[in-house]
């Protein structure tokens, strides 16, 4: 199958009203509104709490932050557990030392190819 011919699956099965009435949300809720409104008045009991569980749940939502940068794990486990974080808590260097020495090393990570 060519990209061309899954984008036209994904696309009917997500905007087709006729398709996602005989789905009746089997894969779940509808993300297309007017789907998701011509769907509505057909559900039954059940169907109709799982969207309006949905919906609900949705005035709660918040955006994700950002991912963590690539280089994160890297930095984590190279540079601030073992040289700021451990450091610091045995008092073998101040924090600001700790500070100083991770913007330096993490800034030339995230720089790195």
């Amino acid at each position: 199958m060519s990209a061309k011919e899954a984008a036209k699956v994904i696309d009917f099965f997500t905007n087709d009203i006729e398709a996602n009435k005989i789905l009746k949300g089997e894969r779940g809720v509808p993300i297309n509104t007017k789907v998701l409104t011509a769907l509505k008045a057909d559900l039954d009991a059940t169907s109709a709490d799982s969207f309006d569980l949905i919906q609900r749940g949705a005035a709660y939502a918040t955006k994700l932050p950002p991912n963590d940068p690539p280089a994160w794990t890297n930095i984590l486990t190279t540079i601030f557990t073992p040289k700021v974080e451990k450091p610091i808590i045995a008092g073998t260097i101040t924090p600001k030392a700790g500070v100083e020495l991770f913007r330096t090393e993490a800034s030339a990570a995230l720089a790195a190819p």
